[in-house]
C-alpha cells in the first residue's frame, strides 16, 4: 500500500532573496509566453511545429541582443524550464 503525505512549509526570504525569486519567475513567465506565441505564429504561417531544441537555440540568440540582455541575470536551468513546460503542455496537446 502507497501512503502519500504533504508537508506545508512557509519560507520567509531576505529582500535580496526576494528580488531574485521576483526575477526567476519572471523571467520564466516571460520565456512561456514568448515561445507559446513564436511557436503559435510559426505553425500559423508556415504550418511547422518547432520544438524544445530550436526554442533553447532561440534562447541563446535572444540573450547577447542587448534588449534582452536581463536574461542573463537567472541561471539557465529557470529558462531550460520554462522551454520543457512549454514542449511538454504541447506534447499534451497533440497526438
Amino acid at each position: 500500500m502507497l501512503v502519500q503525505k504533504a508537508v506545508k512549509v512557509q519560507i520567509y526570504p531576505r529582500e535580496s532573496d526576494k528580488e531574485l525569486l521576483a526575477k526567476h519567475f519572471g523571467v520564466r513567465r516571460f520565456i512561456f509566453n514568448k515561445f507559446l506565441e513564436i511557436r503559435q505564429k510559426e505553425y500559423l504561417e508556415n504550418k511547422v511545429s518547432i520544438g524544445y531544441n530550436a526554442c533553447s537555440a532561440l534562447v541563446t540568440e535572444m540573450k547577447k541582443q542587448p534588449e534582452y540582455e536581463w536574461l542573463n541575470e537567472v541561471n539557465s536551468q529557470s529558462i531550460q524550464a520554462a522551454l520543457k513546460d512549454l514542449d511538454g503542455a504541447y506534447d499534451k496537446i497533440l497526438p
